[in-house]
């Protein structure tokens, strides 16, 4: 019996569900669903609900699922406006790192014309200012 109403348990908590449903996904005898879901009902394991005339079974309190679809619905705003302020940073960040290489770009050609003119290599050049070569 006990398998009969983890079977029935488990069809309920996939959607609220009503005798006859329960019936048929399950193939339980009819006599066993309904005692089982009763037992349930009074022991507080599962909810009885009235929709259209029809009565149907359910694990939880809805209010409490749609209470917490909401919180999870938030959570999902605040973290699309973290990822919106990562990507951001990540733009501007990226920004800055192109001009970094088009100015050090400009520094490297200045530096090559300065050593073509004065006849001196690179190398040179950048211990004539003190830089190491691999800056």
């Amino acid at each position: 019996m006990k398998e009969k109403v983890v079977e029935i348990l488990e069809e309920i908590q996939a959607k609220p569900q009503g005798e006859k449903e329960i019936r048929e996904k399950t193939g339980i005898e009819a006599e066993i669903v309904k005692i089982s879901l009763e037992e349930m009902v009074e022991e507080k394991i599962i909810k009885k609900g009235k929709k259209e005339g029809m009565y149907y079974y359910y694990t939880g309190n809805e209010e409490e699922i749609r209470k917490e679809i909401i919180e999870i619905m938030k959570g999902i705003e605040e973290m699309k406006k973290e990822i919106e302020r990562y990507e951001k940073a990540s733009e501007e960040s990226m920004e800055k790192v192109h001009k970094y290489n088009e100015i050090k770009d400009i520094g490297q050609e200045l530096m090559g014309r300065k050593g073509q003119m004065e006849g001196k290599t690179i190398e040179e050049i950048y211990k004539e200012y003190q830089m190491g070569y691999e800056d």
